[in-house]
Formats: structure tokens, C-alpha cells, sequence
């Protein structure tokens, strides 16, 4: 009885280990991280057009009633080419005066905080996989905020 018991205590011990010891190895397993550079996270996917205005009220968004985005850019596809160029497709409902494929040039200005367009420079407020925001380089009352997701 008492062979019984010795070995039934070191079986527990063991699975004891066992569970302990995996366990402890899951939690230490690191999975390396893969950092994706702004050019990347610009250019994987073509981006839309969802809001921009001027933040009159300065809360940092673009209200409804500072919404202008009209119909005929909302179905626009923006597409960032690794390089520097871009092309806007104007879809099916294109803008008046407006062809119906834009090409434009961009880069990273500032260390990357910044586009430098054909037109002028924004600043990045904010990019990620999902979204670009980019707004007027000066924090002024009434600056421009432009909002695109991925298409």
C-alpha cells in the first residue's frame, strides 16, 4: 500500500512538472514583431476618402456640420505607390471638370511626420493599417482635417 501511494505521489509530481514546465514555456515563447515602415503602411492598400473639413470648434474631429465631402469624392480610390506617385480613380461618380484618373507625387517629409504633395504638405496625425488622418501643419482654429480608410 504504501509502494501504491509513493507511486502515485510521484506521478503527480511529474504531471505537476510537466504542466508547470509547459506552461512556463508558452508564456516565454516570443514571437518576433514585424515593424512596418509609414511607406508600407501607405502604400499595401488603396485608401477612401470619408471626411474632411475645417475643425472650427477645435475638439480635433470633423463634426457634421464642418463635413464636407461630397458624393463625388466619397467613391474615390486613392492609391500610394512605394516610389513617390500616387493615382486617384474618380470611380463611378467623378466630379465635375475632373478626369476620371489623377495622378499626384508625394513623400515623407520631417522625419516622417509629414506628406509632401504636389499641392503643399500635411501633417501625419495619424496612420496605421486601417487609417490616415492628416491636418494642416499649423494648430490653428479652422484647420483642415482629412480622413481616408482602406478601400
Amino acid at each position: 500500500m504504501v509502494m501504491k501511494s509513493i507511486r502515485s505521489f510521484f506521478i503527480f509530481l511529474l504531471l505537476l512538472y510537466f504542466s508547470i514546465t509547459s506552461f512556463h514555456k508558452s508564456k516565454l515563447e516570443i514571437k518576433p514583431v514585424r515593424m512596418v515602415s509609414n511607406e508600407e503602411l501607405l502604400t499595401q492598400r488603396s485608401w477612401r476618402l470619408v471626411s474632411y473639413g475645417h475643425d472650427f470648434n477645435g475638439n480635433g474631429l470633423i463634426d457634421l456640420a464642418e463635413e464636407q465631402v461630397s458624393n463625388c469624392e466619397a467613391d474615390n480610390e486613392y492609391f500610394f505607390l512605394s516610389g513617390g506617385s500616387g493615382v486617384v480613380d474618380e470611380k463611378s461618380i467623378i466630379c465635375e471638370g475632373v478626369e476620371p484618373r489623377n495622378s499626384f507625387k508625394w513623400s515623407f517629409v520631417n522625419q516622417q511626420t509629414e506628406l509632401d504633395f504636389d499641392f503643399g504638405i500635411s501633417k501625419i496625425i495619424k496612420l496605421t493599417e486601417d487609417s490616415l488622418v492628416l491636418g494642416d501643419r499649423n494648430n490653428i482654429p479652422g484647420k483642415l482635417i482629412v480622413i481616408y480608410k482602406h478601400y
